[in-house]
């Protein structure tokens, strides 16, 4: 703006020159005329000039300056200043040319705006997106990144190529190389992360989509072993029922003594297949109903089942003991009384002839804890972290002489973390194994009765 100041002060200034030299010249021209005109015509012709340069500098200088003022306030919009202010001063044709870029001005601020306003609520939907967002430009140079993208690739850098998983880069170069949409299903991490990618152009840009499928696979994995297992377990006793209910017609009204046995071994059977379909049941009802939570004393509900089982502990000649000083809880009564039954269960099950259990419900801390412990022959340390899955079991031949149905356990970690707890184990080969679950404490001032 300056050097346009200078060049116009410059103008003006060759301009009196240029005024100043005609007077000299029409000054020569009057010399050959007599003195007397000579005089007269240099006399108004200097004044006449003068009077001129005077006129047409200040003509000029009444255009440039609101001229450079509405040049300088252009630049400042262009600049991104929509706040510059425009000065409408000077003749009517430059004031109205003002107002048309005032008019300029306001219409290009709104429109930035609005176009800023839309950018965030674009960046907003993205951020807020559970899949992954990345945007990559020419160069494999990442343009953007939402914070899923970087949650579940373990940070962003400034190219692709190192960005791990280097698997990403492939499908890039396919979307580019004419593919309108790619999709593919790639593992990455520790642990191990599988991903769900989409790779789309977006002009010179190319859009990746990642969504983490791990939970869905692993789910997907988890319901194909369940049902696996789940046909297993259901076909050995109802295998062996067929095999009971053949031979029993054989010897019905031959052989009364072995009708009679296999009569009764029918009856395990089919008793062992009922525990397995009703554990079933109760695993899928905790897992589809909303829980009913009420406050309770959990000491009641420990009563009540280990009365169930005395008969069991007494057939086994293991002495079952109960310790409490009465403790309340939030929670389902049915769910905790079936969990509290399958750790007491498995206890006496797996607690030889001469043996005991022990049953604790105390206050410890934040938490109301229930504790069974026996002298059984423990778990193997290698066992521990799986004893807690479904259709696990640490010696399979005995757990089903025994009656269990493998799902006892998992009942009770569920129980347990859909109350807002968790169980944990601490077992000894030969010595026995305790078996811990951990129950939160109600909050006081909210007790309702039980329905």
């Amino acid at each position: 703006m300056a050097d346009r100041r200078s060049r116009l002060a410059l103008t003006t200034r060759l301009l009196l020159v240029y005024a100043m030299a005609v007077v000299a010249a029409l000054a020569v021209l009057a010399i050959a005329v007599d003195e007397t005109v000579r005089r007269t015509t240099l006399a108004w012709t200097i004044a006449a000039f003068t009077l001129g340069g005077i006129v047409v500098f200040a003509m000029g200088r009444r255009l440039s300056v609101p001229l450079l003022d509405l040049a300088d306030a252009a630049g400042r919009i262009a600049d991104g200043e929509f706040d510059a202010p425009i000065q409408l001063a000077g003749p009517a044709e430059l004031s109205e040319l003002g107002h048309a870029i005032n008019a300029l001005r306001d219409r290009i601020g709104e429109r930035f705006e609005a176009a800023d306003t839309e950018r965030q609520m674009h960046d907003a939907v993205l951020a807020s997106m559970e899949n992954g967002i990345l945007l990559v430009g020419p160069g494999d140079s990442i343009r953007y990144a939402n914070s899923a993208a970087e949650q579940v690739l373990g940070g962003i850098a400034s190219t692709l190529r190192e960005i791990t998983p280097t698997s990403l880069v492939p499908i890039v170069e396919d979307a580019r190389a004419g593919e309108a949409v790619v999709r593919r299903d790639i593992e990455t991490g520790l642990p191990l992360r599988a991903l769900h990618v989409t790779a789309s152009r977006v002009g010179a840009d190319v859009m990746l989509e990642i969504q983490d499928v791990t939970a869905t696979r692993r789910l997907a994995s988890v319901r194909r072993d369940f049902v696996a297992d789940a046909s297993h377990e259901l076909k050995t006793p109802i295998a062996s029922i067929r095999s009971s209910a053949e031979t029993l017609q054989r010897a019905v009204g031959r052989d009364p003594e072995a009708a009679a046995k296999f009569a009764g071994h029918i009856e395990t059977q089919a008793t062992r297949l009922a525990r397995i379909v009703e554990d079933l049941l109760d695993l899928s009802r905790m897992e589809s109903e909303e829980m009913v939570a009420v406050d309770l004393d959990l000491s009641e509900v420990v009563f009540e089942e280990t009365r169930a089982l005395q008969a069991a502990a007494d057939a086994g000649e293991v002495v079952l003991k109960v310790v409490t000083d009465g403790a309340l809880v939030r929670g389902s009564r049915k769910d905790l009384a079936s969990a509290i039954r399958n750790l007491v269960d498995n206890a006496i099950r797996y607690t030889p002839a001469g043996g005991g259990v022990q049953v604790e419900v105390g206050e410890y801390e934040e938490h109301v804890v229930v504790r069974v412990s026996d002298t059984g022959r423990g778990i193997p340390t290698r066992d521990l972290p799986r004893i807690f899955e479904r259709f696990y079991r640490v010696d399979a031949d005995r757990s089903r002489e025994s009656g269990g149905t493998g799902l006892g356990l998992a009942i009770v970690k569920h129980v347990a973390e859909r109350h807002g707890g968790f169980v944990e184990v601490e077992s000894r080969l030969g010595k026995g194994s305790t078996f811990v679950m951990h129950l939160p404490r109600p909050v006081a001032g909210q007790l309702r009765s039980e329905p």
